[in-house]
């Protein structure tokens, strides 16, 4: 049974089957021999994902009227005894994070019109697009374990691809790391779902929690099955120790592909440890939490020094979004109502913060042709709406109030105080100074100071043959000028969210909040 009030229209149907029908369209489209073009191609995606996102939104408006969750009930199959529903359902837990997908997937293709003008196969890259929007928006809206797998592990094709034919020369080699890791917590989370369900008979999310043999009469059965179904969700993430595919494939994603990799699609690890983990299992966590607070700990640390030494803009990127998934887990792992309610926030100031620097470094890209720290300096002068956008994604990323992420981080370290757990909370507290350290020596070595004589360097390498930069096409240091108007307007639009959430946070933490009580209850928090 679910929770919550069903709806009588399909709203969260057809937002999920939206995106895929339009990808079918686009591929019969391209089987005929008739070509949409990049234009027709990226616009007609953007006006189904936009379409898809003022549904969601209609959903929210009905979950906030209903006071809590609301669901869709539909027939998918039945085998002898075992009948498994095609269910959706939006709750407050899982509702920031669906919309925060589909607005960030419409964002992405607007911006994606002029990004990959220079490269090939338009149609393609927008079918792939359109499924790894719904395989994300899927695991949020699953109601049974069957249903959350599938769109869990299906995500993984598109993005492979994606990355692998629209990244870097080395983006292949780097997308096959990608697919070992993946596959690997496929496995353990397949293993967890079998093993789940030969205990309960059940594979609905909402039904197994009330099944699961009691705790102290099975205490190592449920750990093992626990541990092995959050390391799927713990690879997902990019947590440490099996966090390093991470920064090598982001890094070699184009960049609306890296905005969307970094800001939601690790976010759908760190939802499903929260939805099946904590709910399933709330004993195990409270044992393991001081573990899971120290792993945190360890991945924001390691994040930050990473980021702290890397050339490559975007891998600074990549490494931050290991620092910063540190932040998200410390949160879940207090126990406390205002730790989980910072963690849970913090997965949507981040991926609105992450994603306006990864537009920021997709700009540069297009108009200075290159993505390295040391070949910029200067560039402000010549993009000033795109430095001003960065420094604001900078600075709301090293939790500076008034922008989003200060208040997710607040909480996030009040809760560790509140746990108890002081000396990782201090050290937690310490690593945000990296954090600002790290950002704010990036933006100064390419927006500010001497203007860049390594551009016209590039330049001229570039024209005479002897190097061919696989991220953009080189040009001199006078020629750099601003991103055209379908790139800066994404920007901007993103940037303007981190600043109004962090002035007026009280929506979105209303929402939260009830929640955060709900999963600080069932482990013991407080």
């Amino acid at each position: 049974m679910l929770p919550g009030t069903q709806l009588q229209f399909p709203y969260m149907l057809l937002a999920l089957l939206l995106p895929p029908c339009a990808a079918v369209v686009i591929l019969l489209t391209l089987a005929t021999g008739k070509k949409l073009g990049l234009k027709g191609a990226g616009v007609f995606s953007s006006i189904v994902l936009g379409t898809s996102s003022l549904l969601l939104i209609r959903v929210l408006f009905l979950a906030i009227e209903t006071g809590g969750a609301v669901y869709e009930q539909y027939y998918w199959f039945s085998i002898g005894n075992i009948t498994i529903e095609f269910s959706l359902l939006s709750d407050f837990l899982n509702l920031p994070l669906s919309l925060a997908i589909i607005l960030l997937t419409t964002v992405s293709s607007v911006y994606s019109i002029e990004y990959i003008s220079h490269k090939h196969d338009f149609e393609l890259y927008y079918f792939l697009l359109l499924l790894f929007a719904t395989g994300m928006l899927g695991v949020t809206l699953a109601t049974n374990l069957i249903q959350f797998y599938v769109f869990f592990e299906g995500m993984n094709i598109p993005a492979y691809f994606l990355v692998s034919g629209w990244g870097t020369k080395k983006a292949k080699t780097i997308a096959m790391k990608y697919i070992l890791y993946v596959v690997s917590g496929a496995l353990c989370l397949l293993a967890g779902i079998v093993w789940c369900y030969s205990l309960t008979n059940s594979f609905g999310i909402y039904d197994i929690p009330a099944k699961l043999p009691i705790y102290h009469q099975n205490v190592n059965l449920i750990r093992t099955i626990a541990l092995i179904i959050s390391t799927g969700f713990g690879i997902k993430m990019g947590m440490f120790p099996v966090h390093s595919w991470l920064p090598d494939f982001h890094g070699e994603a184009p960049v609306p592909i890296h905005a969307l990799l970094s800001a939601v699609m690790i976010k759908t690890g760190a939802y499903g440890l929260v939805r099946i983990t904590y709910f399933f299992f709330p004993q195990v966590v409270l044992d393991a939490s001081f573990i899971l607070a120290v792993l945190a700990l360890i991945t924001m640390w390691w994040g930050a020094g990473m980021a702290l030494v890397q050339v490559d803009f975007k891998r600074v990127l990549a490494y931050s979004s290991v620092n910063q998934v540190g932040y998200i887990l410390l949160g879940l792992s207090t126990g406390t109502t205002v730790g989980i309610a910072g963690g849970l926030f913090h997965m949507l100031t981040h991926g609105l913060a992450k994603g306006v620097l990864l537009y920021c470094a997709g700009s540069l890209v297009h108009s200075a042709g290159t993505k390295y720290i040391p070949k910029l300096g200067g560039v402000a002068r010549k993009m000033p709406i795109t430095a001003t956008v960065a420094l604001i994604g900078a600075l709301a990323i090293a939790g500076t109030p008034p922008l989003a992420t200060f208040p997710s981080e607040f909480l996030i370290f009040a809760g560790t105080f509140q746990a108890g757990f002081t000396i990782i909370a201090v050290l937690g507290v310490c690593s945000t100074a990296l954090t600002a350290g790290y950002y704010l020596w990036t933006m100064k070595r390419m927006f500010f100071g001497p203007d860049s004589k390594e551009l016209d360097i590039m330049y001229d390498r570039y024209i005479k043959g002897i190097e061919i930069p696989d991220e953009g096409i080189p040009r001199k240091f006078e020629d750099v000028h601003e991103s055209p108007t379908l790139m800066i307007v994404p920007m901007l639009i993103i940037a303007i969210s981190v600043v109004v959430l962090g002035i007026f946070p009280s929506f979105v933490l209303e929402l939260i909040y009830p929640v955060s009580e709900i999963l600080s209850n069932l482990i013991g928090g407080v």
